[in-house]
């Protein structure tokens, strides 16, 4: 009501599995069936709840998504009846908070301008590397930044989107699979441009 909006969402999961079976049976040494399967992409349930504020040019928002990793399967199964089983992920689920601001200003003639700005902070679900699983993952604090234009021109209204996100990955240690420390870190710069053109 009034400057204010709240939306709040469902996603469900999204899995996409494989599976190749390998027979052999002319190799002259029985061989069981290798059966190759495992999840090559997993999205889990996602629970986003946003609520934003919005006032002449400005608008400000912030919001809060829950992620249901636990529910990960895990990436490979066993390859033969007599195989061990590949220790389960044992994911947690998450909550990503974010907020964002954006300065938005128009003319009469059609032209726009846009200055966006976030914050979100994305905890791994994985636990630290440990001698029987290895995990490489980590937490996540990334800083967005963006430019929108539009202009009018012959009847058609042209669109240009510019961002930026820096994201740095923070500091985790754990141990090896041959007893010593593994460390994990560093830093993640994405830019990119979306243009449009409608008549």
């Amino acid at each position: 009501r009034g400057p204010w909006a709240l939306g709040l969402v469902w996603r469900d999961s999204l899995i996409a599995r494989f599976r190749v079976v390998i027979e052999a049976p002319d190799l002259g040494v029985p061989l069981p069936p290798l059966d190759i399967a495992g999840v090559a992409q997993f999205d889990p349930a996602q629970l986003p709840l946003e609520g934003a504020w919005h006032r002449g040019p400005v608008t400000l928002a912030a919001g809060l998504t829950g992620k249901r990793w636990s529910a990960h399967p895990g990436a490979n199964s066993a390859t033969t009846p007599a195989s061990l089983a590949p220790p389960p992920p044992d994911f947690s689920d998450t909550i990503v908070p974010r907020v964002g601001a954006e300065w938005r200003m128009g003319w009469a003639d059609g032209t726009a301008l846009a200055l966006r700005g976030g914050l979100f902070y994305e905890p791994s679900p994985a636990r630290a590397p440990s001698a029987a699983l290895q995990l490489l993952d980590n937490d996540r604090v990334a800083l967005t930044a963006g430019l929108g234009l539009q202009a009018r021109a012959a009847g058609s209204v042209l669109r240009a989107d510019v961002y930026a996100q820096h994201h740095w990955l923070v500091r985790r240690e754990g141990i090896g699979a041959d007893g010593g420390v593994t460390r994990s870190g560093g830093s993640v710069l994405a830019v990119g441009v979306t243009l449009g053109v409608s008549f």
